[in-house]
């Protein structure tokens, strides 16, 4: 999941005339240990579940466990005069995720939708 995450740019798709390009990406959880979250290589392994932090102590939590994450990614657009919308790929790699509320303040103001895997494109 983290591996997926480090890489906004198979995540999302810009408007390509603006010019887009990752400045940073950060993922946070108050149960999911920071290595987890850390940008890694692929190493093709399977793990049967995740290290969380309780309290200290480290625990491991079966697949399927619900688990709070937070993510947060910047990009820095060279002609953001372009940028006209993006396409949210999340839903292809993510398959169990069935809803995203978005929430877009730009030059045109502020706004929200609700993306699912039927409508994955923002527009302003």
């Amino acid at each position: 999941m983290a591996l997926k995450l480090n890489r906004p740019d198979s995540l999302f798709v810009f408007t390509p005339g603006a010019q887009c390009r990752v400045a940073s990406v950060n993922l946070r959880s108050p149960v999911l240990s920071a290595d987890l979250l850390a940008p890694a290589s692929d190493s093709g392994k399977s793990v049967d579940g995740i290290t969380t932090k309780d309290g200290g102590a480290v625990k491991t939590v079966p697949r399927g466990t619900h688990a709070e994450l937070e993510a947060t990614w910047h990009f820095h657009c060279a002609v953001p005069q372009a940028l006209q919308g993006l396409e949210v790929r999340l839903f292809e790699l993510f398959p169990d995720l069935q809803r995203l509320d978005a929430f877009i303040a730009g030059p045109k103001g502020q706004f929200s939708a609700k993306l699912s895997p039927e409508a994955t494109r923002l527009k302003w």
